[in-house]
């Protein structure tokens, strides 16, 4: 019997703010921030004041599943929250210092929220059901008033009938209170189908009577090929920590059981949960259980400071470069040595093709980063090192060599040097215009994109505002306001052999509609009009082979 406490009145906040379908259909960031709200004001009170806690926990499940019955949950962000609320909640309203009559009256309340609970939100509520009765009394008054019905449904099941009962899990868990183990395992026998959350309440009832290893193979029998084998691995792993057996638990389902989305969160929960091993040989294990992919654990080697083993895991498979980039940067002063091997790793994954979403940036810095780390003894050796990683025989080797600027590149193409004369007509004078004519031949020589050639032409700099469009301009370069028109992608004319720049489309001009037929080109610079048109050119027109204005002759009306 629970001790008996006066709960105070409190006005709570959230209480306005979960009314039924107060959230609409894209509403599901600002439900999820309203429920830590909640959760943080119950938390408020319950430092002080459990009970009053514990009513409002009631309160809030209550509201929450009309609250939120209008909101596209399809994402699964709103159902991780809700049930991480009834997780939390649930033994608040358990360990409250109330009496039986308040309780019971709680237990009324969050019975019928159950059974209006649509979509399910606080289903999972069923699981607690023992735990919020609290004394076995209770638990066995609530297992005689469920039983009868989750019977009836049981015999329907079995005989071919589809039939469902919202208030089973609350059923086993009343029963399993009240300690009627016999009769928990009775009605899973009469199931045909039982699911997961049926069947644990048979294992957890032979558990109860120590029969460990019998209940994780009745759980392997009976479980159905949807049940996954990592939950059964958690269920054997807590079962035997429960009991002492450690060493059982660690060896046989603790690196299934602990599977994270990364390795250096799976690494953290396992010496959460077995601080006796040590840090080094914890990491060990984890390693020898990917023999395929050691290098995964680099990231965790690294944050606990094992630098040697970090090294290795580096260099033995591959490894994401900029995570190699990032080591090397953040410990270029305080370990340079470990940040030369980082940088070292981060060329030679690179050059043999591994790595997501790579530029030239990052072969400079990982480059930059192994010279700066290398001593002044080390850099002939780290120097030597690069050379070999940039040999031909590897399949990046050519284009990093060109992010390092080691190879010369083409000529620029002739369209291109007669931007200046087409695009910078009227605005520039002649000395401009040949100025801008050697710093494009010279940045062609370099490492420059199209985009970064052609800002050069520009009064002003690049006019790109966004991918996909152009702010109009008049004569004098200024931007000129008119009503903005759709823009459309033209489709770049395959370009000369010679030209090896990044660019493959352009942004359509808002100035005119992009003409859906490709424009003619010259036969002396086949893409000079198809780039003056991009980029919005008014100055001086082509003269193709017909002898009329390509310029004139393509540029569409209006």
């Amino acid at each position: 019997m629970t001790t008996a406490a006066s709960t105070q009145t409190t006005s709570w906040v959230f209480r306005t703010r979960f009314r039924r379908a107060a959230c609409g259909w894209k509403s599901t960031q600002l439900a999820i921030d309203r429920i830590h709200e909640a959760l943080a004001e119950i938390r408020a009170v319950a430092r002080h004041d459990p009970a009053s806690a514990a009513e409002g926990a009631v309160l809030l499940l209550e509201k929450l599943s009309p609250a939120l019955c209008q909101i596209d949950s399809s994402s699964g962000a709103l159902g991780n929250a809700t049930y991480a609320t009834v997780q939390e909640l649930a033994p608040l309203i358990s360990q409250a210092p109330v009496s039986t009559t308040v309780r019971s009256k709680w237990l009324d309340r969050l019975f019928e929220a159950i059974q209006e609970d649509d979509p399910p939100y606080i289903e999972s509520l069923g699981d607690h059901w023992g735990d919020l009765c609290a004394t076995k009394e209770l638990a066995s008054a609530w297992a005689d008033q469920l039983l009868p019905t989750l019977k009836h449904v049981l015999r329907d099941r079995k005989s071919g009938t589809y039939a469902h009962f919202s208030g089973t899990s609350l059923c086993y868990g009343a029963l399993f209170k009240a300690e009627r183990h016999d009769e928990i395992l009775e009605l899973l026998a009469i199931d045909p189908h039982p699911i997961w959350s049926y069947l644990v309440w048979g294992a957890k009832v032979m558990a109860a009577r120590g029969q460990i290893d019998e209940a994780i193979a009745y759980l392997r029998e009976r479980a159905g090929s949807t049940t996954s084998e990592t939950t059964i691995a958690r269920f054997a792993e807590a079962e035997l920590l429960e009991v002492g057996r450690r060493a059982e638990a660690f060896n046989q389902y603790a690196l299934l059981a602990n599977q994270a989305n990364a390795h250096l969160s799976t690494f953290r929960a396992l010496t959460k949960k077995y601080p006796e091993l040590a840090k080094d040989r914890l990491l060990d294990h984890l390693v020898g259980s990917t023999p395929a992919e050691p290098g995964k654990w680099f990231a965790t080697a690294k944050t606990l400071k094992l630098f040697e083993q970090a090294t290795r895991l580096a260099w033995a498979s591959p490894c994401d470069p900029k995570t190699l980039n990032r080591a090397a940067r953040d410990h270029l002063k305080t370990q340079p040595a470990f940040a030369l091997q980082c940088a070292l790793a981060s060329l030679h994954w690179m050059s043999l093709g591994h790595g997501y979403e790579l530029t030239g940036l990052d072969v400079q810095d990982a480059h930059r980063m192994a010279l700066e780390a290398a001593a002044a003894q080390q850099t002939k050796q780290a120097q030597a090192t690069i050379q070999h990683l940039l040999a031909p025989d590897r399949p990046m080797a050519a284009w990093m060599k060109r992010s390092l600027g080691r190879v010369s590149q083409p000529a620029a193409p002739a369209w291109l040097l007669r931007l200046p004369d087409m695009h910078t007509a009227n605005r520039k004078s002649s000395t401009t215009r040949v100025a801008i004519r050697s710093r494009l031949a010279s940045m062609a020589a370099g490492d420059h994109s199209i985009s970064e050639m052609c800002a050069v032409t520009e009064p002003t700099g690049p006019q790109f505002v966004r991918p996909g469009c152009m702010p109009p301009r008049n004569a004098r370069g200024k931007i000129r306001k008119c009503r903005r028109q759709p823009a459309r992608r033209l489709t770049r004319p395959s370009a000369p052999e010679t030209d090896t720049c990044e660019a493959r489309w352009w942004p359509a001009p808002l100035r005119w509609r992009a003409s859906p037929k490709p424009p003619s080109r010259s036969a002396d610079a086949p893409d000079a009009v198809w780039m003056a048109r991009s980029i919005g050119s008014l100055g001086r027109p082509l003269t193709g082979s017909s002898g009329r204005s390509s310029t004139q002759s393509n540029r569409p009306s209006g």
